[in-house]
């Protein structure tokens, strides 16, 4: 049996409705979206200190690395208390995030 001081801290993970708008615009046109956010929550919920906080804000930035077929993200959230942070906003990096479609030009 462990004691409350020896387990590692885990954050839960929420998601703000901005992230959630601008998840909802680059998940169609990206591959494996939704396995590299769930990734980046595990990283953040057990490790969120490991990031340090940009400069006169409370945002933390991380980004994905690069992986075949997915594009890279970076993802800003805050550490709210010791139970839990936020996803506050994403962005498309670089990478295979469109179709090019030959119809459309």
């Amino acid at each position: 049996m462990t004691s409350e001081g020896s387990r590692p801290k885990h954050r839960d993970i929420r998601r703000s409705a901005l992230f959630q708008l601008q998840a909802s615009i680059i998940q169609p046109k990206s591959a494996r979206f939704e396995e590299q956010i769930r990734s980046l929550e595990f990283a953040i919920s057990r490790a969120a200190d490991a990031w340090p906080p940009i400069p006169r804000t409370n945002l933390r930035v991380v980004k994905t690395d690069r992986f075949p077929g997915a594009p890279r993200l970076r993802v800003y959230f805050t550490i709210d208390d010791d139970d839990d942070c936020t996803l506050q906003q994403i962005e498309l990096l670089e990478g295979p995030a469109e179709v090019d479609d030959p119809q459309s030009t």
